[in-house]
C-alpha cells in the first residue's frame, strides 16, 4: 500500500518525533545529543526549516517546526541519515537507526503549538529524566527560562504568545513558565497526543472552535451531527477525558436528565457523553464502546437520539453547551479559551 504524502508546504507547522529501532538508544551521551542538534541546526541555517521547541531523550526526539520551502521530508531525511552514519561509524555497525520513515502532524491552530510546545517540554520530566524540564539540557524549555538562547531556535511565535495571554509587553521566563508550564493542563497533553496520532487530512479549526459563542457552537453541532460515521470530521478539539469529566462535573450540579426523543425514556448524560466523544474528541463508535465498556450497537443507537433532541430541546441543547465550554476550559485553559472569545468578537465586529 502507498505512503500517503505529508501535507507539507512553506509556513506549515509540523509536530514531528521519531524514535530508535528495537527499543535501543538513540542518543546515548550528550555529546551525541549535541551532534543531533548541530545537523537541525545546520537545516535552519539553509534556511529549510525554523525550529520552535525540541526534546531529545535517550530513545527519541520531538521538534516543533516550521517547514520554510515545504521540504520537511528531505530536511528530516538529512539530519536522521547524518546522524545514522555517524552514529554507526563510532561503533562499527551497519544497519537503521530508527524505527523507519518519522512521524509528523500538521500543527495549524495556536491552540494545538500551545499543547505541543508543553508537551514536548514535560517530555524528559514523564520519562524521568528531569524533575523540572527546564532542568533537561537537550529541551527547549530550558532556552525559554533564560531571556535568550540559541540563535538557531526560533522564539517568536512563544514570546509573543506569551506576552498576549499574559497581558504584558515584553516576554519574561516566568511568563513562559505561567503559560506552558503552569496553566497547561495534563488534558492538554493528552490533547496533544491524541492529535499526533490521528488521521484527519483536514485543517486544525480549534482556534475558531474555542471562540464561538453559543449560537455558533450549537450551529457546529448540529452540522457535525449530520457527518456519518466514519466521514473525516477535522481534528479534535478536546482530549476524551476533558470530555468525561465537564460532563460528570455537569451531571452532578443538575443532577438526572430523563429525555424521551422517540418516545422511550433515556438518560440524557448517557447520550451526550456518546455524542461529544464522537464530535468533539473524533472517536468512533467501536472506539467509544471500548471507553465506555459499551456494546458498539448501544453506542450507534444513542447518536439519532442525540441528533433529535439538539433540534427539539432547549434544555438539552443549554446541557451541550455547557458541557463543551467545561471541557474546553479543562483542556486549553481559560486564559486561551478568553482570548480566541475576544479575537473572534474583534474579527466580526471589523
Amino acid at each position: 500500500m502507498p505512503r500517503r504524502p505529508r501535507r507539507d508546504g512553506p509556513g506549515v507547522w509540523h509536530h514531528v518525533m521519531n524514535r530508535a529501532a528495537t527499543g535501543r538508544a538513540m542518543f546515548e551521551n550528550p555529546a551525541e545529543a549535541v551532534v543531533f542538534l548541530s545537523l537541525v541546526a545546520r537545516e535552519v541555517r539553509a534556511g529549510r526549516i525554523a525550529v520552535v521547541a525540541f526534546s531529545i531523550l535517550s530513545t527519541h526526539f520531538h521538534l516543533l517546526l516550521v517547514s520554510l520551502r515545504g521540504e520537511i521530508s528531505r530536511s528530516l531525511r538529512r539530519i536522521q541519515s547524518r546522524y545514522a552514519r555517524r552514529f554507526n561509524l563510532c561503533r562499527d555497525q551497519d544497519g537503521p537507526l530508527v524505527k523507519g520513515r518519522f512521524t509528523s502532524k500538521r500543527v495549524d491552530s495556536e491552540a494545538y503549538r500551545r499543547a505541543v510546545v508543553a508537551y514536548i517540554d514535560r517530555n524528559a520530566t514523564a520519562a524521568g529524566v528531569a524533575a523540572d524540564p527546564r532542568g533537561h539540557p537537550f529541551g527547549s524549555a530550558a532556552h525559554y527560562a533564560r531571556p535568550s538562547g540559541p540563535r538557531w531556535l526560533d522564539r517568536a511565535w512563544v514570546e509573543r504568545y506569551v506576552c498576549r495571554l499574559t497581558g504584558t509587553s515584553a516576554y519574561t521566563p516566568q511568563g513562559y513558565l505561567d503559560v506552558f508550564l503552569r496553566d497547561t493542563s495534563t488534558s492538554a497533553l493528552e490533547w496533544a497526543e491524541v492529535c499526533l496520532g490521528h488521521r484527519s487530512r483536514r485543517p486544525d479549526r480549534t482556534d475558531r472552535f474555542l471562540g464561538y459563542g453559543r449560537a455558533r457552537l450549537l450551529r457546529w453541532m448540529r452540522a457535525r451531527s449530520r457527518l456519518p460515521d466514519g466521514r473525516d470530521g477535522g481534528v479534535p478539539v478536546v482530549d476524551p477525558g476533558a470530555v468525561r469529566v465537564a460532563l460528570r462535573d455537569e451531571r452532578a450540579l443538575a443532577g438526572t436528565q430523563v429525555v424521551r426523543p422517540f418516545g422511550r425514556p433515556c438518560d440524557a448524560w448517557t447520550i451526550l457523553e456518546t455524542a461529544l466523544l464522537r464530535d468533539l474528541c473524533g472517536l468512533p463508535f467501536p472506539a467509544i464502546a471500548g471507553l465506555l465498556g459499551d456494546s458498539v450497537h448501544r453506542v450507534r443507537d444513542r447518536y439519532p437520539r442525540h441528533r433529535a433532541l439538539l433540534h427539539s430541546s432547549p434544555s438539552y441543547a443549554a446541557q451541550v453547551g455547557a458541557v463543551v465550554r467545561a471541557a474546553l476550559v479543562r483542556c486549553h485553559g481559560a486564559l486561551a479559551v478568553d482570548a480566541a472569545d475576544r479575537a473572534q468578537r474583534g474579527g466580526n465586529a471589523a
